[in-house]
Formats: structure tokens, sequence, C-alpha cells
């Protein structure tokens, strides 16, 4: 069966704030870990070589603030769509 357009919107908009959810509460668990703790270490990829970069809670939280943002924006644009719809 083929989808409408409202049911692919709606299925994207479920998507996308799960997402946003998810990020929140990977906020939330890391409310008690101290800034400056290096919690994951990224690989980074160049023409002349790997290297690796810590990433401490600062900068996973300033990273998931980034990304909710613009998921948000997403959900904005979403909703735009759906109202046009009906």
């Amino acid at each position: 069966m083929i989808k409408t357009k409202s049911e692919l919107l709606d299925e994207i908009y479920n998507t996308v704030h799960e997402e946003i959810i998810r990020m929140e509460i990977a906020m939330a668990t890391l409310a008690d870990v101290p800034d400056d703790k290096v919690i994951e270490t990224v690989v980074k990829k160049s023409p002349l070589g790997a290297r690796e970069e810590n990433l401490t809670k600062k900068d996973i939280l300033a990273r998931y603030s980034e990304d909710i943002k613009k998921r948000e924006k997403v959900l904005k644009i979403i909703k735009s769509m759906l109202n046009k719809e009906l």
C-alpha cells in the first residue's frame, strides 16, 4: 500500500521527535559526570592520517544541544508542511 504524503510526514515527525527525546535522555544521564571527564574518543581521518580526539562531557552536551536545535527546526518545517496538506 502506498502511503500518503501526510502519513509519511507524520512518520518522519515521530522519528525526529524520538531522536530528540533520546538525546535529552543521554544528556540527563551525564548530569552527575564532571564537565572535563572524557566520555568518548573519536578517530578523525584525513589525508594526512588519523588522529584521536577526546570528547568531554562539555563537548558532547554542546553537540547534542546543537543537534536538538537542528531537529526542532525540522519539526517546525514538517508541521508547516502538514498544515498546508490540511
